[in-house]
């Protein structure tokens, strides 16, 4: 376990502070070109070939779990990533741009600003994820929250329909309660296996489905 940090008397060491007014200096620094009308013309900033082949990889892993997602809400948050990780590209390209302080104003997103926007993605996933399982479970009425309770940590779908029909929860109920909330309260392990995922449990869900 890591110890929380203590506060001290340390100061920020002054370098510290000149190189921090520069690099926000320098992204304050970019012109901000007019039309005739003096609204904002954007500056087109795309990506290199190897950086696209690594964004679309990601992009196509992301649909496959939008496609076999049943909860509306995960698929909603999975569809509004793809969004997001343009943003972080961009954020992150002119961030090393500035604390480079490369001459030139950057041109190309290259790989790394992709795989560093892609890791961003997944930690806001894993995050969003185990939000919505805590929804989840308060959403959950008498019934389900008893089985969902009295369930073991993994189980079987054969199993898990025994403990559902103690508390009088008939199996195509259960069968459809199981379906409805994977990814949410439960995660399949195999075929026929599930994990029950607590609003308290660390959610390791990432793009590829490792877990």
């Amino acid at each position: 376990t890591t110890a929380k940090p203590r506060w001290n008397e340390e100061e920020v060491r002054e370098d510290l502070d000149r190189d921090w007014e520069r690099i926000l200096n320098r992204l304050l620094s970019v012109p901000c070109n007019l039309n005739e009308n003096q609204e904002p013309q954007p500056i087109i900033i795309r990506f290199d070939n190897e950086a696209k082949k690594s964004l679309y990889a990601w992009q196509h892993r992301n649909a496959e779990l939008c496609d076999s997602e049943m909860s509306d809400n995960v698929i909603s948050f999975f569809c509004k990533l793809e969004i997001y990780v343009l943003r972080f590209c961009l954020i992150l390209r002119m961030a090393r741009w500035a604390v480079l302080d490369e001459t030139q104003s950057p041109e190309m997103i290259e790989v790394n600003d992709v795989d560093g926007a892609i890791r961003l993605a997944e930690y806001f996933r894993q995050n969003a994820l185990a939000v919505i399982t805590c929804v989840s479970e308060e959403k959950l009425n008498d019934l389900h929250r008893t089985v969902y309770d009295h369930l073991a940590d993994e189980f079987s779908t054969a199993d898990g329909i025994k403990t559902a029909e103690r508390f009088g929860m008939k199996d195509h109920t259960f069968k459809m309660f199981l379906t409805r909330n994977l990814n949410t309260l439960f995660k399949r392990i195999r075929q026929g296996w599930y994990r029950k995922m607590s609003c308290y449990s660390t959610n390791n869900v990432t793009a590829d489905g490792e877990v």
